[in-house]
Parts: structure tokens; sequence; C-alpha cells
């Protein structure tokens, strides 16, 4: 606002000087006109006093018209000094709020892997002093939790493999029990109690129909089976690496007694027995 003022001002002052400019050409045009007669020599001092007002208000107004452009020209600094500062808040504001919500993102990110890391150190330790204490059922206990966990922490995965076949047998033999109705846990309660004796060479064969019925990590289908087959080799004739069938169906123990041709592969009709098929 300040600067239309100067502007106006400026444009006024050099019309008054213009103005000026005029009276005096036609006082100096008049007086060489007039000068004629000893009279007009007489009035000389006189138009020679009015032109020296007219020449020291033209200085005034020069003066004038100077202080009005400098005027004008702070105007214009403090306008540029304001768009600058507007630019400012416009583009670093909104700068330091994104600053502010990526750090605030970090430290919940770092907070929530530390929770994370606390809660798995917890488990390890909770099951490290479960095995120490007993150190024969922790291990089944143990197989279980491992099977259960394995998504979450593929350490905890390590104990399950390394037990033997014939505590893993039992571990299954139970858990089919305590999953069994009322009248069929009565008829083998003789079979928990005294467990038929293991015999490490029994046939491939004999084994697998003893697990015939093993629980899954996960619940698949025959058909879900087939597209497991149809998805890794685009074959139902082909065959699976044991780590093929551990990463479509989760961990399966004693998968090794399903291989019938000892190639440690799989093929669709050794893991049937899987599913109960």
């Amino acid at each position: 606002m300040s600067g239309d003022h100067g502007l106006n001002r400026l444009w006024a002052n050099i019309t008054e000087v213009n103005r000026q400019i005029a009276l005096l050409t036609s006082a100096v045009t008049q007086l060489r006109t007039n000068l004629k007669s000893a009279s007009d020599l007489i009035n000389l001092p006189k138009t020679m006093e009015e032109l020296q007002k007219s020449v020291a208000t033209l200085g005034s107004t020069v003066t004038s018209v100077h202080h009005d452009v400098e005027t004008l020209q702070t105007a214009a600094e403090e306008q540029r000094k304001r768009v600058e500062d507007l630019q400012k808040d416009l583009v670093q504001s909104p700068l330091e709020d994104l600053n502010s919500t990526v750090m605030l993102y970090v430290r919940q990110s770092d907070q929530r892997l530390h929770n994370m890391e606390a809660t798995a150190f917890n488990l390890s330790q909770r099951v490290a002093a479960l095995e120490s204490a007993h150190p024969t059922s922790t291990k089944e206990d143990a197989a279980g939790l491992v099977n259960a966990t394995h998504w979450s922490n593929e350490s905890h995965t390590e104990a399950a493999e390394s037990l033997k076949p014939e505590i893993r047998e039992q571990l299954q033999l139970i858990h089919m029990l305590t999953n069994a109705p009322d009248s069929d846990k009565e008829e083998r309660d003789d079979a928990v109690t005294s467990p038929p004796p293991l015999d490490k060479k029994k046939p491939r064969s004999l084994r697998r129909r003893q697990r015939r019925g093993l629980l899954l990590p996960r619940t698949f289908t025959l058909q879900d089976l087939e597209e497991v087959f149809r998805q890794t080799v685009q074959d139902l004739d082909g065959t699976l690496s044991r780590q093929q069938v551990e990463r479509h169906l989760g961990r399966v123990q004693s998968l090794q007694d399903y291989d019938t041709d000892g190639d440690d592969r799989y093929s669709l009709a050794e893991l049937k027995p899987l599913l109960g098929v």
C-alpha cells in the first residue's frame, strides 16, 4: 500500500516539475519579447527574482521526487522480503512436518522391532528353562511349540528336527489320542500306558502306515496338494524336493518315512498319506 502511495506522489511531483519548466520557459519567452525599452529593464530585477523563485521551487520539487524514489525503493525491498518469507513458510513448514512424521514412524518401527526381539528372547528363555527343568518331556512340548511358531521364528525348528523318530512317534500318538472321542480314548488307554517297543528296523511301508493321518501344520486337501504340484513342477507326475514340500506344506515330522524309493524326492502318491488319502 505504501508503494502505491509513493508511486502516486512520484507522478504528481513529475507533473509539477513539468508544469514549473513550462512556466519558466514561458517567462523567458515573455522576457525576450517584452525586453524592448528602459521600463522593461527596470522591471528586469523583479522578473529575475520571480525566475529565481521558480528555479528554487523546481529544486524543491526535484528533491521531493528523489525522496519519493527512495521511499518507493524501500517499499519494493520490503515487499520482496515479505515474498521471500511467504515462500519460506509455504515450503519449509511442510518439509519440517514431513520430517517430523518420518522420524515418528522410524521411532515407532524401532520400538516394534525391539518388542518383537524381546518377545522372541523371552520365548527362547522359557523354552530353555523348560528343557533344563524337564529334559525329556519338554523336548516333546518344544516340538509342538516349534511347529506352531515355525513361520515367526525359524531358529526354533532346529529342535524339532533333532528329536529322535521314536519320541516323535509317541508324541504323535498322544496327540491323536487327546483329539479322539472319549470312547476311542478308553479303548486306547492301554496303548498310552504301555507303548509297544520301538524297532528302528521296521519296514518303511509299515512306519508310513503307522503315521497315516499325521496332522500337517496347515489344513490341506488333495486338491490343494495337486495345485502345489501344478504350480511347482507343472506336472502331477513330477516330484518335489524336501525343501519344496516344507515350503508349501510346512515342516512335517519324519518326512523321510514317506520317501518309498529313497531318492529324497516326493511324488504325489508318496505325499497322499499325509492327507489320510
